[in-house]
């Protein structure tokens, strides 16, 4: 009866090390992965939200003065503004770390502003200038807004911050290419290295950003197809081809294109929707098992110290037993060993005493017998 039950017992041991094992993906995506707070959450909406204003007014700003101008040169300026400082503005707000995105934005929305009216890009729309200065100082503004209403009392620091890595790395070109300020932020900050490198958001949280992400990713990505087209085409000085037809076509299948993905996104929401109440309901059911388990864990190990006891107190009157035995055993040999020893002593005694006195008696006796046979002679 006690092997079985330390069979059961070994095995449910072994089972509560499998169970805990399979819900370590439980806990690397519950646990591990820190969600996002207050803060960080407000600061993902909203910059989603920016990134779409963004794309929207560089593109309406840039098609602005394409359409108005017969320069070839403020054209191609016009494509390469909307390519590059969409493309970035994308790569950077949705980063893993909502604040730092907002830091980034912030820096690119500010290097924007202040490189078309620097000496390297205050000449680039001529007459024009104004309609990109005055977009720029609105997204400037836009996401200024964003940051005051995230970072609140905290933002003084963080806008220093922030102007201080603009004047590090100001636009030189149109290349609108800007390193994140993750280290640098974090570094301020004094935030541990362990801290920084920790996931951010849980996976219902990184499953919508993402979405996101991919959804303007893709309308964006078209665009920059045409985009790019054009802008080929300035180049090449191909204007004086007819693609007029080309480009209507094109436009229209963009625009089912953009139609289709912004339902994919929805989709795509609602799929990411169904897996985390599947994914909850999965580690709701892991859950349960497990507390099943520890049930007869707890229960098995109940069993198993109680005839743990048991057969301590058969043990112990075991070795009572034999205790008595040895002593008793001992007793009789130490008796046996007493008389032994006092014959011994006896006999010991007796050659000590018995014996020179035996030996002298008749060594007297010898010699007066002797001398008196002497005297008679």
């Amino acid at each position: 009866m006690t092997i079985k039950r330390s069979s059961v017992f070994i095995i449910s041991l072994l089972l509560l090390f499998f169970l805990q094992s399979c819900s370590l993906l439980k806990l690397e995506l519950e646990t591990e992965a820190v969600p996002l707070n207050k803060k960080e959450l407000k600061a993902r909406r909203l910059l989603n939200d920016y990134a779409r204003e963004f794309f929207h007014d560089v593109r309406s700003a840039a098609d602005t003065i394409f359409d108005e101008t017969d320069s070839r040169d403020i054209q191609i300026n016009a494509l390469v503004w909307k390519i590059a400082a969409t493309s970035e503005v994308k790569n950077k707000a949705f980063q893993e770390d909502p604040v730092v995105a907002l830091i980034d934005v912030w820096m690119l929305a500010g290097n924007l502003s202040d490189y078309f009216k620097s000496a390297e890009g205050k000449e680039l729309f001529r007459e024009y200038q104004s309609v990109a200065v005055t977009t720029s100082d609105l997204l400037l503004y836009k996401i200024d807004t964003i940051a005051r209403s995230v970072f609140m009392e905290g933002y003084p620091n963080a806008k220093i911050l922030v102007d201080k890595y603009r004047a590090e790395k100001p636009f030189k070109d149109f290349d609108f290419y800007m390193e994140s300020s993750f280290d640098k932020w974090y570094k301020d900050q004094q935030i541990s290295d362990s801290i920084a490198n920790v996931d951010k958001g849980t996976m219902p949280q990184v499953m919508k950003n993402f979405s996101n992400k991919i959804l303007l990713g893709s309308e964006q990505t078209l665009y920059e197809a045409q985009w790019g087209t054009e802008l080929i085409f300035k180049k090449s000085k191909l204007d004086s081809l007819n693609i007029q037809k080309i480009s209507d076509e094109f436009n229209q299948n963009l625009d089912q294109m953009i139609d289709v993905i912004r339902e994919s996104g929805k989709t795509m929401q609602s799929d990411a929707e169904i897996f985390h109440r599947d994914f909850k309901l999965l580690v709701k059911n892991m859950n349960q098992n497990l507390d099943s388990v520890s049930l007869i864990f707890r229960e098995e190990l109940g069993l198993f110290r109680e005839d743990l006891s048991t057969e301590r107190e058969a043990v112990m009157l075991s070795i009572d037993q034999t205790s008595e035995k040895v002593a008793k055993t001992v007793m009789e040999e130490f008796h046996d060993m007493v008389k032994d020893l006092m014959i011994y002593i006896v006999i010991l005694l007796i050659i000590i005493l018995v014996v020179p006195f035996t030996i002298g008696f008749f060594t007297g006796k010898i010699y007066y017998r002797k001398r008196d046979q002497d005297n008679r002679d």
